[in-house]
């Protein structure tokens, strides 16, 4: 992939690491969305953007899709990475609700797992995901999505995840 940058927002991690894996294996630079500037993407092609799900919202893309809005032939690549285990239907609920029917025809959606690491967390996520458990409970038998205890910190983070995304990186070159 030529002018080829990946960005990434990451709140606890898991986002940054799948990051670093897909830059090393496809030996392309790596920003953080935070640091990106007009230049950052008109000088680049190609971006890969990796963002954290948070209520359903990958973390990161609105900067990115604002970035290159007005820049014709930009091609965007999108992982996501979330604390659910990697399902389609969970995918397709992230594809459509972070992009328009038109951006979806031309930007594809990877889901990848991460996990929960309740020390990174702030206050607030902390509090959003006890009213989230505490409103599940109200369900008998309800479990969030195959997500453990609420309390738990987890990984389900694995390099092997990135297989498809990068199958189709390599297809782009």
């Amino acid at each position: 992939m030529k002018n080829a940058l990946i960005t990434y927002c990451s709140k606890t991690g898991f986002t940054r690491r799948y990051a670093e894996w897909l830059a090393e294996e496809l030996r392309l630079p790596l920003l953080p969305v935070e640091q990106a500037t007009a230049e950052t993407w008109r000088a680049n092609d190609s971006i890969i953007h990796g963002g954290g799900v948070y209520a359903g919202v990958v973390r990161g893309l609105e900067r990115v899709k604002r970035g290159i809005a007005d820049k014709p032939g930009k091609r965007l690549v999108v992982f996501a990475v979330g604390a659910t285990p990697a399902t389609e239907e969970y995918r397709q609920t992230i594809w459509k609700d972070n992009f328009s029917s038109e951006e979806r025809r031309s930007i594809p959606l990877f889901y990848l797992s991460g996990g929960m690491d309740f020390a990174r967390l702030t206050l607030p996520d902390k509090l959003l995901i006890s009213l989230f458990y505490g409103l599940l409970a109200l369900k008998p038998g309800k479990k969030p999505n195959g997500m453990p205890a609420k309390r738990a910190s987890y990984d389900l983070s694995d390099r092997a995840n990135l297989q498809p995304l990068i199958a189709y990186l390599k297809k782009m070159r």
